[in-house]
This record gives structure tokens, C-alpha cells and sequence, in this order.
């Protein structure tokens, strides 16, 4: 009897484990399943790409609060992207003065803008920041004569020093460069429209890489964050609709969601199952999060025009900075005035916030 009732109660206790593990395992599905952005999302919204009427927002999606980035000084803004923190932004627009395409960065904390690049008369597009949030990568491009077209290579610009370097210096139009996770490499676009694919530039060796290259294909829209790394491409060589494929090692996987009848495009991934893109499969291009299983529409961001160019900023950012701003700029031996990391021409708190 003493052996039947502790076999029971063994039993009992097991049953107890199993249906403990199976509620926890239930509510871990759930909190999966129940995802939901809690950072903050850049976009651009306009009617069609000629009509040079793009809006840069800022969706916060904890606070419920729509930002729109305007200023007398640029129009048609488009291509934000968030530096080492969420106040700290650049973005592509077009200099209303000279007429031209310029990089700006703008400080939501000090609603100060700054232009990275009005000096000369360079075309300067497609901005992204580096991983530290102290360089910015783009493409600039200049009239050439000789070829009676523009020639587009790759930039950077030392946000500490205010100097540009050109990273390539070729014919070849080479556009849309993002930064690797330790920020040593740059993929970027190589070529135009079908004749394009994806490259990787060594910064120090200035080598030059295939990563990805279809004949007669168009590949472009590369894009990282941390160690994930994905890029947008036709679905075939027939079928001229833009898919969205994910670079794991030496692997190409064309993403679940790509279809044939329309486009997916500008991915930016949250983590390694996550993502925002940009679709067309209501007609106009929408935002969507793809939480691993299914595309989900983000309605408080569409509206009757198109929205594409994600970047999103997290509340676990791996891109924050922790250097305490005044060991950076003692190890750099910076002079002051060049500590003025939110662009607004004072050194104040905005500062520290930025550089810490």
C-alpha cells in the first residue's frame, strides 16, 4: 500500500511538471505570437517617386506619436536612418538653395538640422550610419563630360571632423552602402537596373567582392543590422517584381513571403526572424512586419501613397554607445568644438547624450 500510494504521488507529480512546462511553453508561444514593436520606426511617404513630394516621419510606436521632419531649407527628404541613438538621425533631401541632392542629420532632442554635405556641387544620396554612430557612408555622385552622365562612387564623412574621403573612385555606379557589424566592410549596389548586384568593399585594403550577382537581374537595397544582412532583388529575369533575400554565411535564401504577382521590397530586420518591408500586394506600397511566420500590415503607418525605407530603432539598439563622452574625447584628443555632436553649434547635454 505504502508503494502503490508513493507511486501515485510520483505520478501525480510528474503530471504536475508536464502541465507546468506545457503552460510556460503555451505562454512563451503567445508572448511570440503577440509581438509587437515597442521602439521607434523612420519612413518616407510620397505620392510617386517624380513628383518629388517625399515626407520623412518618425513613428513611435511606445508612445503613439507621429513625427514629421520638415524644414524651409530641403524637400522630397527620403532614406532616414537612425544613428547610435534614436534622437540622432540622417536622411537624403534635396538642398532647396543649390538644387541639389544633400545629406542632413537631424537632432529630434535640439530640432536642429545640419547639412553633412553643401560644400561643392556633388550629389550626395543614400545615407547610412556606422555601427559606432560617429561616420555616415553614401554615394556621391558628380557631371562627368566625358561619359555626359553622372558618375556615382562611395563616401564617408567623419561626423567628428566634418571630412569627406572617398572610399571608390571608378565609372561604375556604386550606390546604397550600409556598414558590416564592426563597421570594416561596406556592401553597397554595383551597377544599374538589370546589369546591378550586391558587392562588399574591405575599407582598409579597398577590395572589392561579389557577393551576389544574377546576369540580367536587378539586385540592390542592401542593408544590415548586427549580423543580419538582407537585400532586394527581381524574382526572376521574366518577372521584373522585387523580392527580398537574406545573406546567412555563403547562403542566398529568397524570404517565404517573396510572390510572384507582386513586390517586396526595403527590408529592415529587427532580429533574426523579424523584419519591416515594404509591399505592393494592395497596390500601393505598404509597410509590413514580418514576425517569422506571416506579413503584417502596419495600418497606423499606410496611408493612400507609398511608404518605403524602414529603419528601425529599437529599445535593446546594439548600435548605443557606452564611452563616456568625456574619456572619447580626451583619448581623441579632440578640440572642443569638435565634441558638438548633435550639429546644433553648441556644446551642451544634447552632447553628452550623444557621445556617452
Amino acid at each position: 500500500m505504502i508503494k502503490t500510494a508513493r507511486r501515485k504521488k510520483a505520478m501525480k507529480f510528474i503530471l504536475c511538471a508536464i502541465s507546468i512546462i506545457s503552460l510556460l511553453s503555451t505562454a512563451a508561444s503567445s508572448s511570440e505570437e503577440a509581438f509587437e514593436p515597442s521602439g521607434k520606426i523612420i519612413f518616407h511617404s510620397y505620392s510617386s517617386y517624380e513628383a518629388s513630394d517625399s515626407k520623412l516621419k518618425i513613428y513611435d510606436y511606445s508612445s503613439d506619436d507621429m513625427l514629421n521632419i520638415e524644414s524651409p531649407n530641403f524637400y522630397n527628404a527620403m532614406n532616414g536612418d537612425f544613428g547610435a541613438t534614436d534622437s540622432d538621425i540622417v536622411f537624403m533631401a534635396i538642398n532647396k538653395e543649390a538644387d541639389k541632392w544633400d545629406i542632413f542629420r537631424y537632432n529630434t532632442i535640439s530640432n536642429s538640422f545640419t547639412n553633412l554635405t553643401y560644400d561643392g556641387h556633388y550629389r550626395s544620396e543614400d545615407p547610412k550610419f556606422s555601427p559606432d554612430g560617429y561616420s555616415v557612408v553614401f554615394k556621391q555622385g558628380y557631371w562627368s563630360n566625358e561619359f555626359d552622365s553622372f558618375i556615382y562612387n562611395l563616401a564617408e564623412i567623419d561626423l567628428m571632423t566634418g571630412k569627406i574621403s572617398m572610399l571608390t573612385d571608378d565609372i561604375s555606379e556604386e550606390s546604397m552602402p550600409c556598414y558590416s557589424a564592426d563597421g570594416k566592410t561596406v556592401y553597397f549596389a554595383k551597377g544599374v537596373g538589370a546589369d546591378s548586384g550586391i558587392y562588399s568593399l574591405n575599407k582598409e585594403t579597398k577590395e572589392i567582392s561579389e557577393i551576389y550577382d544574377r546576369k540580367g537581374i536587378q539586385e540592390y537595397y542592401p542593408i544590415t543590422n548586427a549580423d543580419l544582412f538582407y537585400f532586394s532583388g527581381w524574382i526572376s529575369e521574366n518577372n521584373r517584381n522585387d523580392g527580398i533575400f537574406r545573406v546567412n554565411n555563403n547562403e542566398i535564401l529568397p524570404m517565404p513571403f517573396n510572390n510572384a504577382d507582386f513586390n517586396c521590397s526595403d527590408p529592415f530586420p529587427i532580429d533574426d526572424k523579424r523584419l519591416f518591408i515594404s509591399s505592393t500586394q494592395k497596390g500601393n506600397y505598404d509597410i509590413y512586419l514580418y514576425d517569422g511566420e506571416k506579413l503584417n500590415e502596419q495600418s497606423k503607418l499606410n496611408t493612400d501613397t507609398h511608404e518605403l525605407g524602414t529603419s528601425y530603432f529599437s529599445k535593446n539598439d546594439a548600435k548605443k554607445i557606452s564611452t563616456q563622452a568625456s574619456d572619447y574625447i580626451l583619448e581623441k584628443n579632440q578640440q572642443c568644438n569638435n565634441a558638438d555632436a548633435d550639429g546644433n553649434g553648441e556644446i551642451d547635454i544634447f552632447d553628452l547624450i550623444h557621445l556617452r
